[in-house]
């Protein structure tokens, strides 16, 4: 049970990390096309 609750957890912040990820590279291509308009 303890594994089954570990595997949930850490799918759970892989998840939450891939929506970071998304979010800042979005940000960064933002900045990017900003600064060479």
């Amino acid at each position: 049970m303890m594994l089954v609750n570990m595997v949930y957890s850490c799918n759970e912040w892989i998840s939450e990390l891939k929506v970071a990820y998304r979010h800042s590279i979005s940000e960064l291509t933002v900045a990017v096309s900003e600064k060479t308009s």
